[in-house]
């Protein structure tokens, strides 16, 4: 007969290596990682079919779950909640999207391109071209936290007659 401990040992046992068949069928068959701008979990099937992350949605987790069962992941149980201690830890890495951007950028060419930026808005002056340009470097700044001491308290506004390209610049720029 079993002891207490022997038996608490087996089980402890058991557990890991569901946890381990959990974590090896996530890793294989998935990749995951949380957007820090939206907050949400991203997923991405690794397959050849699918090529983009997706927002890891109710119908997406049931998905991944009822896949790990018909794999037989979790033996005896459930490995619904073994899934969601993964993918709600820290084994999911952190994406930031603007810091992915800004470091994949070609390295500068020594051209102005805000200037020329905002040199698609009509009717703006060099001064108002120099302002622009240096609250747009500096609310960059402020999203990649490069400064915490400021803030940006400055918001462009564009004034204008109907029909001077307002909207179009401010739609393009989006």
């Amino acid at each position: 007969m079993e002891t207490k401990s022997n038996l608490k040992s087996s089980m402890m046992a058991g557990n890991q290596s569901a946890i381990y068949q959990v974590e090896s069928f996530l890793e294989e068959f998935y990749l995951f990682r949380r957007n820090v701008l939206n907050g949400k979990t991203e997923f991405f099937c690794i397959n050849p079919e699918e090529k983009n992350w997706k927002v890891l949605t109710a119908e997406a987790f049931n998905s991944i779950v009822r896949c790990a069962k018909k794999l037989g992941i979790g033996e005896k149980k459930s490995p619904r909640q073994d899934i969601e201690e993964y993918i709600k830890s820290d084994a999911v890495p952190v994406f930031d999207p603007i810091q992915e951007y800004m470091n994949k950028l070609p390295k500068w060419d020594g051209k102005n391109h805000v200037a020329a930026l905002f040199g698609r808005i009509p009717g703006l002056t060099s001064e108002q071209l120099g302002w622009c340009a240096t609250w747009f470097r500096s609310a960059v700044a402020h999203w990649l936290q490069m400064d915490m001491l400021h803030g940006n308290e400055a918001v462009p506004v564009l004034i204008g007659q109907q029909g001077c390209g307002k909207s179009t610049f401010a739609v393009r720029l989006l």
